[in-house]
């Protein structure tokens, strides 16, 4: 995950963010500085990209503990981060302390499998049913996942797969027995 950090501001400029924690210490780049001297300023920056030609600058939050933080945005007016560079802005960041939460979330809704109820050749109980969408060869492949049913008359009911197999090119699913059985068609995602 990236561009937690953002700012806003005439495009074309180089901005930098500087980090501090509860205590006033400032990051380095690899932890806390407590006792923040000039020579070494640029260890401190953060870069912030500017998106395009926005004017909307982002940067990314360092890998720290959850917790709030002070973040000052800096104009930088040489070749390098200085103490001399203006400050533009500053900003306070609740931090939960996942960099990548947005990441850890998108990868892991890429595991979420949809699946349909098929009744051509097997009529589905409280405990089982099959689906044609869902075609794993591996049996028990999918035993400890989650059954969440998204449409029909079990819509909102969540139930746990305790055994699978593949069953004339079907996923057949046994599960902890459920109010009713599916209908055919009804959907379901596997977590």
């Amino acid at each position: 995950m990236a561009g937690e950090l953002q700012a806003t501001f005439p495009t074309g400029a180089t901005l930098y963010a500087v980090l501090r924690n509860g205590a006033g210490a400032v990051w380095n780049g690899s932890s806390f500085d407590a006792t923040p001297t000039a020579g070494e300023w640029t260890t401190y920056d953060i870069a912030l990209a500017e998106d395009g030609t926005t004017g909307l600058y982002r940067g990314t939050m360092p890998a720290v503990a959850s917790g709030a933080y002070g973040v000052s945005i800096h104009k930088q007016a040489g070749g390098s981060p200085a103490t001399t560079d203006p400050v533009i802005g500053t900003i306070r960041v609740l931090w939960s302390g996942a960099a990548d939460s947005e990441d850890r979330l998108a990868r892991s809704a890429g595991q979420i499998v949809p699946g349909t109820v098929d009744t051509t050749a097997f009529t589905p109980t409280a405990t089982q049913f099959e689906a044609d969408d869902i075609t794993e060869a591996t049996s028990t492949h999918y035993v400890d996942r989650l059954v969440l049913w998204v449409s029909g008359a079990l819509a909102g009911q969540v139930t746990g797969v305790t055994a699978y197999s593949l069953s004339s090119g079907r996923g057949r699913f046994t599960v902890e027995a459920m109010t009713e059985a599916p209908a055919d068609n009804d959907t379901f995602v596997l977590v």
